[in-house]
């Protein structure tokens, strides 16, 4: 099991928790190691904590010592956005010795637009874009994204948006200003489109979802 999920799809991808799940909360107080992995490094003459990849492992071996966590994974059909082409994609093909690297930028310098979002991705697959759109762009992105593009190796991609509750905003005063034009910005379905030659469209497939079998309310400690 991964802990990895953003928590706009969570619904979708981990079925079988109990309601608690969604109401308790608990201050967590945990010792790191002295030595081995999750043991600080020293940097500078300062202790560095573990890698966040080392930390998310840590809390999964605590869910399944404290809340005696037992899940398996199985397909089952659920919603989720196809990710698709259009026809030619609009982004161009890395250098294979170019490091794999998706950002999210926020705020970037567009003057007299209200795109406020950037994502960018050198040598990433269209499965690395997915898992980048699902974790940026979650007030748009409420089920899983599924790569069905077709399209294999590494890219250079760029896509720009504006954030949901911008562009919700700017069409509600236009329309109570009695404008019929757009409000401007660009949402995320339509800047898949004209930055990628991309399209995200909701219909129902069978995928991996983590199914949980037991798990104590409260823990052992």
């Amino acid at each position: 099991m991964t802990l990895e999920i953003a928590p706009n799809v969570a619904n979708d991808l981990i079925v079988g928790l109990p309601k608690s799940a969604d109401t308790e909360r608990w201050d967590i107080t945990a010792k790191l190691p002295t030595t081995g992995e999750g043991s600080p490094n020293t940097a500078n003459g300062y202790p560095q904590p573990p890698s966040f990849s080392v930390a998310l492992e840590m809390l999964r071996g605590l869910l399944l010592d404290q809340f005696e966590l037992k899940t398996h994974t199985e397909n089952r059909e659920t919603t989720v956005y196809v990710l698709s082409s259009t026809g030619k994609p609009k982004f161009t093909r890395a250098e294979e010795s170019e490091r794999t690297n998706c950002s999210a930028i926020q705020h970037p310098p567009k003057p007299g637009q209200m795109v406020e979002t950037t994502i960018t991705c050198k040598n990433a697959s269209l499965d690395d874009l997915a898992r980048q759109l699902t974790d940026t762009a979650g007030a748009y992105i409420d089920h899983p994204i599924v790569n069905e593009t077709g399209i294999d190796g590494g890219w250079d991609i760029e896509v720009s948006w504006t954030p949901i509750g911008v562009f919700q905003k700017a069409q509600a005063a236009a329309q109570a200003n009695g404008d019929a034009t757009a409000p401007g910005g660009i949402t995320l379905w339509e800047a898949v489109q004209k930055d990628l030659g991309l399209k995200l469209t909701k219909a129902k497939r069978s995928i991996p979802v983590v199914v949980v079998d037991h798990v104590d309310e409260e823990p052992l400690n």
